[in-house]
């Protein structure tokens, strides 16, 4: 078998282990196929930009080989052992991998963290190799007053592999669901990279959206898990109190082996042996979920409300009630502008604790430019040019952060009495229709309730708009520590219903 034996847009993380386990397929080969795809569309071809750096070849492919030679000893690590994962380029590479970590700021082009961050070394020590690191919006989209999702000074613009338009079409669309970014969130590139076959998986952060809303918006599965089940160490964040690291794949069985190996020992440890696998029956039974009306929080009426796509998300629900689970719908959370405490948001305490968060990043590298908040808001002025070009010549949520009238007491007291709002009112709504799990769409507020709870979410592929050409899915969400439910509903859910098609401008 060659190198050229697995197609990159549909191969899954299982299947090639398959192949590597029969010996069949080396990881070199595996290595070498998915950097042939990153050269061939990151920067040449479709140019879709998903990658700010790329490991060194020779790196990749020298781990690759040690991973065989532990291969052909008997030895793997893991269920991912010998498989690429893309980072997204917020989170830390020791410089001896051969990557930045700029978090898509000028400030840190030339910064070298002092080690991997802790979620990577899992990934390492489970024998993945870090392929490259993926475009984002700069600062998770805490930069700039307005910024499209996938932009940064540094990194430039990602574009969605499932983008009809040109760059002039894009500039000159009027209809507002064209106008509708195609890359959904700051971990865009994380989505892309998988969804472009540049990597079989990916992982991403999330405040509130930037990891589910691209994944929906790419065709994927995605998961950010509950808050503190995953190590933040090494990461940018914007808030102490709502940031996650989360995983992106093609399927729940790939997306279920990424994110058991990114769990802190303590997590892990609260699984059956075999993982998340052991709740995938592939089964509706005992499946119990309440779907969201489509007009809830106000989604773009002009997709949800369009026959194709409204009829889609309802046959999901009708299915379940056919196939021995229970699907309610449709029901109604309060509006999302109920989550605050004295007039104080998840925004304005994300706000708060940025300066701290900013400033613990900083501490992690041995050579940077800026040491904190001040530093960087100086060094963007006097660089503006770089730093702050146009479409987003600003940095006044960086000015906020600063200058956050919160006291200390007034950030805890709004984030401790959001939390248990937030819980309360979907913990209220589960119990009323006796479910397990909340549905909505794919750009729903649902993830403002889940961020501020510090529940998992979860996006699942539903279909392809029409208009746009764009996929479109559903937002899962469990209460905190019940993943296995999420992941039992996506093992049946992928059983059901079809898989969405790969990027028609990738097929050949």
């Amino acid at each position: 078998m060659t190198d050229r034996s697995f197609n990159v847009l549909s191969a899954t993380a299982v299947e090639l282990q398959d192949m590597m386990t029969l010996g069949t397929l080396t990881s070199v080969e595996v290595l070498e196929r998915y950097m042939d795809q990153i050269e061939k569309h990151n920067h040449a071809g479709l140019k879709l930009n998903a990658l700010l750096s790329v490991a060194p070849r020779e790196n990749v492919l020298a781990q690759a080989k040690a991973l065989d030679d532990e291969r052909k000893h008997g030895i793997t690590r893991g269920p991912l052992h010998g498989l690429p994962v893309v980072v997204k380029d917020c989170i830390m590479t020791h410089p001896s991998l051969g990557m930045k970590t700029t978090a898509g700021a000028y400030a840190f082009a030339n910064a070298e963290p002092k080690k991997t961050a802790a979620v990577l070394q899992q990934c390492i020590n489970a024998g993945m190799v870090i392929l490259g690191k993926a475009t984002l919006t700069e600062f998770c989209g805490h930069r700039a007053s307005e910024f499209d999702p996938g932009y940064s000074a540094y990194g430039g613009q990602t574009i969605s592999a499932y983008d009809p338009r040109t760059p002039e079409q894009r500039k000159k669309s009027t209809s507002s669901i064209m106008q509708e970014s195609a890359c959904g969130g700051s971990s865009s590139g994380s989505a892309v990279a998988v969804s472009a076959g540049s990597s079989p998986l990916s992982i991403g952060t999330e405040t509130g959206g930037s990891l589910v809303y691209p994944a929906g918006k790419n065709g994927l599965y995605a998961i950010k898990p509950s808050k503190g089940s995953v190590s933040s160490d090494g990461s940018f964040r914007i808030s102490s109190s709502f940031d996650c690291i989360g995983a992106m794949a093609k399927t729940p069985a790939d997306l279920a082996l990424l994110c058991e190996t990114m769990l802190i020992p303590a997590a892990r440890n609260q699984l059956p042996a075999v993982g998340y696998q052991h709740f995938m029956t592939k089964s509706w039974d005992g499946v119990k979920a309440a779907f969201l009306d489509l007009k809830w929080a106000d989604p773009p009426q002009e997709k949800w409300q369009s026959p194709g796509v409204k009829s889609k998300f309802e046959d999901v629900a009708s299915t379940i009630n056919e196939l021995g689970g229970k699907a309610v719908y449709p029901v109604r959370l309060p509006e999302p502008n109920i989550l605050n405490h004295e007039g104080q948001y998840l925004h304005q305490i994300a706000f708060f604790e940025f300066p701290a968060v900013f400033e613990e990043f900083c501490e992690q590298f041995e050579k940077t430019a800026v040491h904190n908040l001040g530093q960087l808001i100086k060094f963007n002025e006097e660089n503006k040019d770089l730093a702050m070009p146009q479409p987003s010549p600003d940095q006044q949520p960086l000015i906020d952060s600063l200058n956050s009238p919160l006291s200390g007491q007034q950030a805890e007291e709004a984030y401790v009495a959001v939390k248990s709002l937030a819980r309360a009112e979907m913990d209220k709504l589960m119990a009323e229709h006796d479910v397990e799990l909340l549905v909505s769409n794919s750009d729903s507020g649902i993830v403002g309730f889940a961020a501020t709870a510090g529940y998992p979410t979860s996006s699942i592929p539903l279909g392809i708009f029409e208009a746009t050409g764009q996929p479109y899915g559903m937002f899962v969400i469990a209460k905190a520590g019940r993943e296995d439910l999420i992941f039992r509903f996506m093992s049946a859910y992928e059983a059901t219903f079809d898989k969405l098609p790969s990027p028609p401008l990738l097929r050949d």
